[in-house]
């Protein structure tokens, strides 16, 4: 008997969570869960000031964020 295992695509819809994600596939070259992504969003809100910075430099806050992580 064939054993098949179902993935569950994440396709968001929320623009910023598009742009993480593009930027997570870009710098790990894999598609981020949706649990992924929307930790990479909390962690970028809770800090004062990261949100900011992220909106103006969205590809290095979050190089720098798989840098610390790797």
């Amino acid at each position: 008997m064939l054993n098949k295992s179902s993935i569950a695509v994440f396709n968001p819809q929320n623009p910023l969570e598009v742009v993480v994600q593009n930027i997570c596939h870009a710098i790990k070259g894999r598609w981020t869960t949706m649990g992924e992504t929307l930790g990479l969003i909390e962690s970028l809100v809770a800090y004062d000031g990261l949100y900011d910075d992220f909106l103006a430099h969205p590809e290095s806050v979050l190089r720098q964020r798989f840098s610390d992580t790797d």
